[in-house]
């Protein structure tokens, strides 16, 4: 039984987005010692029993003014969508540096190039940001900014 709530407990938990309280990334094993359950009240309708399961997970929940690094994930002549595990935060290119920003979008190579062409972020590139706003809606979504110091291309793009 305690393997069969815990798949259960896996498959319902696992990639839920709780609003307010984040993202579940990943429910500990079902076989793992910290999955306590116990028995709840039984319906007497169906019969169904409840089982009561206390269980740690790991989760994100993004804080507005925090610093993370992103992989980007996709490049627009508006900006650029990053992703930090299951939250997508989009960068536009008014919340780009001004290097980037005034020489532009290279629409061929499909990236955002610096003044010195020293700087190029396209797809795959690690970047760091800082999240100026977040949506919780059906799914976590938040909008960056890389105009501060301490910001900007992390690593260059690996083959994706």
């Amino acid at each position: 039984m305690h393997l069969i709530v815990g798949k259960l407990l896996l498959q319902q938990v696992e990639g839920l987005s709780l609003g307010n309280g984040g993202y579940v990334i990943s429910v500990f094993s079902e076989n793992s010692d910290r999955l306590k359950m116990e028995m709840g009240p039984i319906e007497y309708d169906s019969g169904s029993a409840n089982i009561i399961c206390t269980y740690d997970a790991i989760c994100i929940r993004p804080f507005k003014n925090e610093v993370l690094d992103a992989i980007v994930s996709n490049v627009t002549d508006l900006g650029f969508f990053a992703e930090v595990g299951p939250l997508e935060i989009f960068v536009s290119r008014f919340n780009m540096p001004e290097d980037i920003s005034s020489s532009g979008y290279d629409s061929i190579g499909d990236m955002w190039v610096s003044e010195d062409k020293e700087v190029e972020i396209k797809k795959g590139c690690g970047v760091r940001l800082r999240i100026i706003g977040i949506t919780v809606e059906a799914e976590l979504k938040a909008v960056g900014s890389m105009k501060d110091d301490y910001l900007g291309l992390v690593s260059a793009a690996t083959n994706v």
